[in-house]
């Protein structure tokens, strides 16, 4: 299946982070039409969100890529040094631009400019890593598609259980988590307080809680939704959600 890879032009609102990069969780998240991934700041670099412009360059879902590392985009022509460099730089906490051949979705190859940030919180320390991508093109027979399915990369998650308890752990291992991550308090993110003062940083990372995020003014436009959510969002229907369904439109989009 042959899709375009050439990412559209940035809106003005882009041309500060492509001149400065992109330096904090805030600045990251902002609504852009930009490419953009964001990791956990340390290895494996697993994705805690990616924005309706990654979605339609790769193909992927973020329901499908959440807590996990950026390897499915790898195939057979991907070069071994550009991601070796990549990952060398990101063990440094250092910016890196490199040009790779990644593959989308359905199997395409397309050359992916990708720059990566660290993201540091007030007091300088690297908490994330935000990817910011262009697609191009790679002319025919240059270098040949692969054939997969998405089902097959990343196993199958449907299952008959109604146990929320197993259901929640079921997802967790089914999104990338190592085993120890997956069972209920190991190594599992704090649900968020009640009440009182939470972090853009507490907030992202969450796991448990079904978490979305509004610019800070109005119109408070829809930023991120995370993976609980979307699972919520699917248990419920969203033809059940009547109301809040159209008020939470944008939000329920970026989980299809």
């Amino acid at each position: 299946r042959r899709r375009s890879h050439q990412a559209s032009r940035p809106c003005f609102s882009d041309l500060a982070s492509l001149k400065m990069g992109v330096r904090t969780l805030s600045e990251a998240l902002q609504l852009s039409d930009e490419c953009r991934v964001i990791t956990t700041g340390s290895a494996p670099f697993n994705i805690v969100h990616t924005n309706k412009a990654w979605s339609k360059l790769t193909g992927f879902k973020f329901t499908e890529v959440a807590n996990r590392s950026n390897s499915f985009l790898q195939g057979p022509h991907t070069e071994a040094k550009l991601v070796e460099r990549m990952r060398a730089a990101s063990e440094k906490g250092e910016t890196t631009r490199v040009r790779v051949v990644n593959y989308d979705r359905y199997g395409t190859p397309f050359y992916n400019s990708i720059e990566i940030f660290p993201l540091r919180d007030m007091a300088g320390k690297l908490t994330h890593y935000c990817g910011v991508l262009h697609g191009e093109d790679i002319p025919d027979g240059v270098v040949p598609p692969i054939d997969r399915k998405p089902e097959e990369l990343f196993g199958s998650t449907s299952g008959s259980s109604t146990d929320p308890d197993e259901e929640e752990e079921t997802a967790a291992a089914a999104s990338g988590w190592p085993a120890a991550a997956a069972g209920r308090g190991a190594g599992r993110v704090k649900r968020l307080r009640r009440g009182g003062h939470v972090t853009l940083q507490e907030a992202l990372d969450n796991t448990e809680d079904a978490v979305v995020m509004t610019q800070p003014h109005p119109p408070y436009a829809i930023t991120h939704v995370n993976a609980p959510w979307c699972a919520r969002v699917a248990r419920v229907g969203e033809g059940r959600l009547g109301a809040a369904s159209r008020r939470w439109g944008a939000a329920v989009e970026m989980c299809v």
